[in-house]
């Protein structure tokens, strides 16, 4: 497990595809390797979805790549501290934006766009995991 020895309030986060930069209101990543009922894994490590949350409205592009099923993009996620060092970046490959939500909050919670990214691969600080996917 990556450690990341910085706090919470000191850490910012960029999202990057199709050529344009987001802010990062709020990021979610999982992985899971299904165990038998000991615990013992019984199958491959699958996962590396991600949940990019922007407090931002999006351009065309986004909701052209949310409408289109077949559209693959490739993007990065890159945290950074006040300091200016990055000590997470999380790349993907051949990502769908398999979820699409924007909602607006009247009461002051202001805008949100969420986009849910299944990819064929995804690495964390250069160390990958390939889903495999049939073409």
């Amino acid at each position: 497990m990556m450690a990341l020895n910085i706090l919470d309030s000191e850490m910012s986060a960029t999202f990057h595809v199709m050529g344009q930069t987001y802010e990062v209101f709020q990021f979610n990543i999982g992985f899971v390797q299904p165990t038998d009922e000991k615990g013992e894994p019984q199958t491959e490590i699958r996962g590396g979805q991600l949940m990019v949350t922007l407090g931002q409205a999006v351009g065309d592009e986004i909701y052209n790549w949310a409408l289109n099923q077949w559209m693959r993009q490739d993007g990065e996620v890159i945290f950074s501290t006040e300091t200016g060092s990055s000590p997470l970046k999380i790349s993907f490959k051949k990502g769908y934006c398999v979820h699409f939500e924007r909602v607006v909050d009247s009461t002051g919670g202001g805008l949100r766009t969420s986009l849910l990214i299944s990819s064929e691969e995804v690495a964390l600080n250069g160390i990958t995991l390939n889903n495999d996917w049939a073409e």
